[in-house]
């Protein structure tokens, strides 16, 4: 991923689901031209991070009421600036062994060694984060993983998935913690984060019914 676009750590919008549908969709998207993703029931997060300074702010450019107490530091990888999107796990939803599960879930990466991933794709960005948090142990429902641990304590990062989406939906999100599933499509490249409503061209979200969502 070679990008020519300078980071100082300024705020990067994270790529926002726009588009909803059901999940008797998912099998038209089950055509090898998507990656899935778990959907978190957290705050989404952009955080930019440096050897001497970290900034957490949520989706809308705004601090947090109650700012994380998550050492942001342990995150730092490469050199220059770097900024993670993810999922500040805040609501005490529940693991699949009923437990609530706080911490901090990578699903994307925006800028790296000083530099924004400006037209790189989900793949390329997925593989970043693999090599940078290797895997250690992952929490599973019914077979199937839906979030996997890092080497840093309270560090998650989200399972990818390529095929079998509707089977997969229907398990992992018996989950409390899980809100449903993202399709993210792999053609799709990373726009400037300059506003809300760029990079919500190339993925849709699917949510599992609750009390308080009906389809």
């Amino acid at each position: 991923m070679d990008s020519k676009h300078q980071y100082k750590g300024n705020f990067l919008y994270p790529p926002r689901i726009e588009y909803r549908l059901q999940p008797s969709s998912l099998d038209r998207f089950d055509n090898n031209q998507y990656i899935a993703q778990p959907k978190l029931d957290g705050s989404s997060t952009s955080v930019a991070i440096s050897k001497t300074s970290f900034v957490a702010k949520e989706r809308h450019n705004r601090f947090f009421a109650r700012p994380p107490k998550f050492d942001f530091f342990s995150l730092y990888r490469g050199s220059g600036y770097m900024c993670l999107a993810g999922e500040y796990l805040n609501k005490s939803k529940k693991d699949e062994t009923n437990k609530p599960l706080i911490g901090f879930c990578i699903w994307d990466i925006l800028a790296f060694d000083g530099k924004i991933l400006i037209g790189s794709t989900i793949k390329e960005r997925n593989e970043l984060i693999n090599k940078l948090y290797p895997t250690t142990f992952s929490k599973s429902i019914s077979g199937i993983n839906y979030i996997c641990g890092t080497e840093t304590p309270g560090v998650y990062k989200v399972a990818s998935y390529e095929f079998d989406f509707k089977n997969i939906f229907n398990k992992i999100t018996k989950v409390d913690l899980v809100e449903g599933i993202v399709l993210k499509r792999k053609s799709g490249k990373l726009e400037m984060m300059t506003r809300e409503q760029n990079n919500t061209g190339w993925s849709v979200k699917i949510r599992k019914a609750t009390l308080n969502y009906k389809f």
